[in-house]
């Protein structure tokens, strides 16, 4: 288990003719990559919260743009690594689906839907036990995420 876009190039570069079955196809979309911190970190430093989210943001744009020099960049910075174009460029961008849902479609990227967030504790309180908060509100804030 992966991410699709993950394995499937560095598989088929291997030969493998490879097949997926994406979860999110059957309902379960549950946010995963997320910036973390502590409710007292973002009360005495709002304006450090937004910078680095801002920069955070500009930097996954740029990558976004100009995908091939963000690989090239990343195999200049790791000369010990073996990052072959062929696969690490299909990886990364298959990785920009996941930057909006269907909610935040044509939002900056960061902002969080409250309907993803809702429907997340829906799937992990079914199927995992999860004891469900007051409000999906209680995980998130696009509080600190500026327009663009």
């Amino acid at each position: 288990m992966t991410f699709s876009f993950q394995a499937v190039p560095i598989l088929e570069a291997a030969g493998l003719t490879v097949q997926t079955l994406d979860y999110a196809d059957y309902g379960v979309t549950v946010p995963g990559l997320s910036l973390i911190a502590r409710p007292e970190y973002l009360e005495k430093n709002p304006e450090t919260v937004k910078k680095f989210i801002l920069a955070s943001r500009k930097a996954i744009e740029w990558t976004r743009d100009n995908p091939e020099k963000a690989v090239e960049i990343l195999s200049e910075m790791n000369p010990g690594q073996k990052i072959l174009m062929g696969t690490a460029l299909p990886v990364l961008k298959g990785s920009f689906a996941l930057l909006h849902t269907k909610n935040t479609a044509g939002l900056p990227i960061g902002v969080m839907a409250r309907e993803d967030w809702a429907q997340a504790e829906e799937v992990l309180a079914k199927y995992v036990g999860m004891r469900k908060a007051d409000s999906p509100d209680r995980y998130f804030t696009n509080a600190y995420v500026s327009a663009p």
